[in-house]
């Protein structure tokens, strides 16, 4: 969790140090309340605010913490896990098309298209690999370390392990004039934070 120096009460956050992978809550005063999302299984989940909390309140009825909570982590690398996903996606479309044809009727071209996408997922699962381990060397790497003004963070919602995005596209429903957050399984430029 957060250092204090010299604090007296949770309440001056101005005065604690943030470290990577500390634990930290989001509260918007304009809401009022926390920032939370407490769906796990959709690709991209929507976040909102839980007006019903309010904070300073001690044992705050907050139906799960973890929804809540968003660990701070620096930036991660994620084309490879990107380009894994899409062609595991061709690999299954090709396949999914051989299936709907007849046995009689495939055509070379097809399993030799499939064989090419099958050498491809290898290739690229194998370079999923050292990016996981790479973000997990910078991880450790940086472990503890304050954070300073201008560093690019992202926030990992700890109920579904997915980073808070904005949604560059997207029109939030409540204030049209700005983007929409969400929660992403996959990190990237639109999860990525600069501490001010």
């Amino acid at each position: 969790m957060a250092d204090t120096d010299d604090v007296d009460g949770p309440t001056q956050v101005l005065a604690q140090k943030v470290r990577m992978d500390d634990y930290i809550a989001l509260y918007c005063d304009g809401g009022p309340g926390f920032v939370f999302s407490q769906i796990t299984s959709e690709t991209q989940s929507k976040m909102a605010v839980a007006s019903q909390v309010t904070k300073g309140v001690k044992n705050a009825n907050v139906p799960n913490i973890h929804a809540i909570t968003f660990k701070v982590m620096g930036k991660t690398k994620s084309e490879a896990i990107k380009s894994l996903r899409k062609t595991e996606q061709q690999l299954k479309e090709i396949t999914n098309k051989d299936k709907d044809k007849d046995k009689d009727k495939t055509g070379t071209q097809d399993e030799s298209e499939k064989k090419r996408l099958e050498r491809r997922v290898k290739t690229a699962e194998e370079r999923a690999e050292r990016e996981k381990e790479d973000n997990e060397n910078d991880r450790t790497e940086n472990c503890g370390k304050v954070l300073t003004y201008g560093q690019t963070i992202q926030l990992q919602h700890v109920l579904s392990n997915k980073f808070l995005v904005a949604r560059t596209k997207e029109v939030s429903d409540l204030e049209t004039q700005n983007m929409e957050m969400g929660l992403s399984e996959i990190s990237g430029k639109r999860s990525q934070f600069i501490v001010l």
